[in-house]
């Protein structure tokens, strides 16, 4: 009975009780405090990668529906508007998440973040760049080659 009180103490943090020994963790066993910062990483690429493969996904069956019909809708646009959404809520998402693991001092989780959020913020700046019709100016000109040259990397590899 003493060594189970002595190990939910251990497990909540406190010290044990007088005569019972703490428990230590087996070597190699990751601990609460000591995570992984390849799992911390990867889980991110993966909350950021899968909302907009889900979309990639629902736009490939909408517009082959559109094709289908011979009225043809405004398919695009519902999936720009889509796009808007999904990037939105991750971009603030993650600019949470970001504050978050500065605040926490976790370098290679806040980059992360940080790379995740200007891969987001690519879509909401060309929009902005054709909406206010910017596209001659050098910001725009470079980060749409530098996002065709992201996308390039897709292209080849398919």
């Amino acid at each position: 009975m003493k060594r189970e009180i002595a190990n939910e103490v251990a497990r909540l943090g406190g010290d044990p009780p007088d005569g019972a020994s703490r428990r230590e963790p087996a070597p190699g066993m990751m601990t609460s405090k000591s995570g992984s910062t390849a799992t911390a990483i990867a889980l991110r690429v993966f909350l950021a990668s899968a909302p907009l493969a889900g979309l990639y996904l629902y736009a490939q069956y909408a517009f082959g529906q559109a094709r289908a019909q011979e009225h043809r809708g405004d398919t695009g646009l519902g999936i720009a508007i889509l796009l808007a959404i999904v990037c939105v809520s991750l971009i603030l998402s993650f600019l949470v998440d970001l504050m978050v693991q500065i605040a926490r001092k976790r370098i290679a989780a806040s980059m992360t973040s940080l790379l995740i959020l200007a891969v987001l913020c690519v879509p909401l700046g060309w929009f902005g760049c054709n909406w206010f019709d910017l596209r001659g100016s050098m910001v725009c000109e470079q980060v749409g080659d530098a996002f065709g040259a992201f996308l390039g990397l897709f292209e080849k590899a398919a």
